[in-house]
């Protein structure tokens, strides 16, 4: 499938159609259903959180399809800088976080620094044959250092999973 040159950061170069459609599919389903049920708990979110909230969503979602693709794989193997470029520019989403929803610097750290310091990790190992079962390992204590210690704000509880997938599991899956 042809795709806008801007859009190859996001799909690779020639993704297939099918590709192209999971992410976007995935990201549109994660959004709806999340905003759908933070509605159904009564959340008092302005109009701009609601928004915020879906667009988190959707990236984190659609990432994570996307960065499963081959094409999206082999687009960033070719190109280890825009790995690093990646990786650093994951520092909006927790920024976001922290700003419109009033989460704890607690979060905000947790949620920058963990995930990226992880994937950097991973992104210089990640022709090892270690990088794999590294990356489970550092997702899964991320998952409990999340789950016990960090307080997320309520309606985002879901973010912070999602985003240590992409960033974590799912960046350097082909590798």
């Amino acid at each position: 499938m042809r795709i806008p040159a801007f859009l190859y950061p996001l799909h690779g170069r020639n993704p297939s159609a099918a590709a192209v459609l999971l992410a976007w599919g995935a990201g549109l389903l994660a959004a709806a259903a999340i905003l759908l049920f933070d509605a159904s708990r009564g959340l008092s979110f302005s109009l701009l959180q609601w928004i915020l909230a879906g667009l988190l969503a959707f990236d984190s979602s659609a990432g994570i399809a996307a960065c499963l693709s081959r094409q999206t794989s082999a687009f960033y193997s070719a190109r280890p800088d825009l790995r690093w470029a990646f990786i650093s520019l994951h520092f909006v989403q927790p920024l976001v976080v922290l700003l419109a929803f009033n989460a704890g610097t607690a979060c905000f750290v947790f949620l920058w620094i963990y995930p990226l310091a992880s994937a950097a990790v991973l992104n210089l190992l990640r022709r090892n044959a270690l990088g794999r079962p590294l990356a489970g390992l550092l997702y899964a204590a991320g998952v409990i250092v999340l789950t016990l210690s960090v307080r997320v704000p309520l309606g985002l509880e879901w973010f912070g999973y999602l985003f240590l997938a992409k960033l974590i599991l799912c960046f350097n899956s082909h590798e």
